[in-house]
Order: structure tokens, then C-alpha cells, then sequence
């Protein structure tokens, strides 16, 4: 199967921009299995970890995310340089949901949907410059981390980051029979439609 790379484009996911006074953005890494959520009712899932609780006495702000803190928001986390997530076409047809469920069929590969409606394939790959939690290159880092604004991370949500999750073949085949559920219904209402008009 081969990638269309017109019609993909890189997500930037990655180290937020730091203040010159703080070269290895980053902070403390955990050395071991165990992972916060920001949202801690959410269920246990086999898909990716997520990031770090934010740090602990940060005001809520009106639309219920959690204010930054002062200095370097991204301290003790990682998570963005942990992963990539490149968006796909929107999938409608057979073909194109065989794909995906070609994609999470592979260990470390999960499809998302995020609240504007992208499609997104997520590789859970730590990048080759995190050491021990930083970023060792950090004044070379790449655009996309350079651009990535601290306040979009779901460290600082109370909501997730996608609106649909996709982990495993399971997951794949309960959106299935929810989006054919809908679809049926939208077929009975327009032949229902078609039929009083005749």
C-alpha cells in the first residue's frame, strides 16, 4: 500500500517553544511504566499513554482547560516527542476503511479523529533526540515542535484530544456498526421523504 503524500500532512505534536533561559525544554523523566492522565476517570485503553497530570494548583480557565503554568509549561513531560500523527483522508469507502484496519493491525499504530473532523494515523515512536526526558538538540529541534503551542496539549485539557479513537481491529468494528447504524437511519428518513413526496 502506498501513502498519497499530497494529500497527508504532519500534525505538529512536538516540544513547545521554550524561553532562552531554558536551552532543554523537557524536565523530569519517569523511568518507569507508570502514567498520569489529566483525566483521571478516563478507562485504561491498549492505545497510547497520556501525558502527565499538569502541575498541581492550577487555576481552570472558562472554557475548562487548565492555565499554564509561569515558565516552562512542558516540565516533567514528554509526551509529545513520544509519538507522530500524520493526517489521512477522511475514509468512505470499503478500501479505504481495509486500510486502516491494516494500519491497527500494527503494533504502536492507532487512527484518531480529532474534533475538526481530521483523520490521523498516530505512531507511537519517541523521536532519536529525547534524552532522559529533553530534548538533546533542542536549538535545532524542527518546525513543527518550534510551532506547537503548549496551550493546544491535552495535558492542559479536561476533555481528550480525539474525538474518536481507533487502537485495535475492536475498536475499528464498534465505530463500523455505529457509523453503519447511522447510516441506516439516514436511509430509512430519506426513502421515508422520497415516499410522501410521491
Amino acid at each position: 500500500m502506498a501513502f498519497e503524500w499530497d494529500s497527508v500532512r504532519p500534525i505538529a505534536l512536538c516540544c513547545a517553544s521554550g524561553s532562552p533561559d531554558d536551552p532543554m525544554m523537557g524536565g523530569l523523566h519517569v523511568k518507569d511504566d507508570r502514567h498520569h492522565t489529566a483525566r483521571p476517570s478516563a478507562p485504561a485503553t491498549d492505545g497510547p499513554p497520556p501525558p502527565p497530570r499538569p502541575p498541581i494548583g492550577l487555576p481552570l480557565l472558562p472554557d475548562g482547560r487548565t492555565a499554564l503554568p509561569k515558565g516552562n509549561p512542558c516540565a516533567g513531560c514528554d509526551h509529545c516527542c513520544r509519538y507522530i500523527a500524520i493526517q489521512i483522508g477522511t475514509p468512505r469507502s470499503k478500501k479505504q476503511f481495509s486500510d486502516i484496519r491494516w494500519y491497527v493491525l500494527h503494533k504502536n499504530v492507532s487512527v484518531w479523529v480529532d474534533w475538526d473532523n481530521n483523520w490521523m494515523v498516530q505512531f507511537q515512536t519517541t523521536c532519536d533526540w529525547l534524552v532522559d526526558g529533553r530534548c538533546s538538540h533542542y536549538a535545532l529541534r524542527p518546525d513543527l515542535c518550534r510551532e506547537y503551542d503548549p496551550a493546544e496539549c491535552e495535558r492542559y485539557s479536561h476533555t481528550p484530544a480525539e474525538k474518536i479513537a481507533i487502537h485495535n481491529e475492536r475498536d475499528l468494528d464498534a465505530y463500523l456498526a455505529k457509523r453503519e447504524a447511522r447510516l441506516a437511519k439516514r436511509r430509512t428518513r430519506t426513502n421515508g421523504h422520497k415516499a410522501k413526496a410521491s
